[in-house]
């Protein structure tokens, strides 16, 4: 079924560009509309098919950032009710400080990733591939300090030229 919504929003220049709605979860994560990319199984075969299908700008790569077990961390971290909305919120939060320190350090260090997904707890930036050991540094850097925890937060980056190569942690 996923792959039919993926058909269907796919733009003149190729691409596709999901709606994107933060105020429409109970979570407060950032949601996709046409496609819902939230929907998008993890490790599976259909996930990896339809991770294929996202691909790096030319002259560029993809990196993936993703929290590993946010919610478990989240909840030793003992703040919250340990109710999944709770935590899922928490996370929902985290990511959102997480995107806007990882925006403002990418431009300060005048480099030119784009953030063009984030799915759960995974950002997905094209990368100007001579940019991409540069760019890590600050977007794990906005990620693992983005609050200060009890327990350390830890950010496994992937990259590649399509979002499935991009999901093989390098660090």
């Amino acid at each position: 079924m996923l792959f039919e919504e993926l058909a269907l929003p796919v733009a003149e220049d190729g691409r596709i560009h999901p709606t994107f709605c933060q105020t429409v979860s109970a979570s407060g994560r950032i949601l996709t509309t046409a496609p819902d990319l939230q929907r998008t199984p993890v490790r599976t075969a259909e996930s990896l098919e339809v991770r294929r299908a996202f691909v790096a700008s030319e002259g560029h790569t993809l990196l993936s950032a993703d929290w590993p077990q946010v919610e478990q961390r989240l909840l030793a971290h003992g703040e919250r009710i340990a109710v999944n909305t709770p935590i899922q919120g928490s996370g929902a939060d985290l990511m959102n400080v997480a995107i806007l320190r990882a925006t403002e350090g990418l431009a300060a260090a005048g480099l030119r990733a784009k953030l063009v997904l984030q799915v759960n707890d995974e950002l997905i930036l094209d990368v100007p591939t001579p940019q991409t050991a540069a760019t890590a540094e600050v977007v794990v850097a906005a990620m693992e300090e983005a609050i200060p925890l009890r327990v350390p937060l830890k950010v496994d980056v992937g990259i590649g030229a399509t979002w499935a190569d991009a999901v093989n942690p390098v660090r």
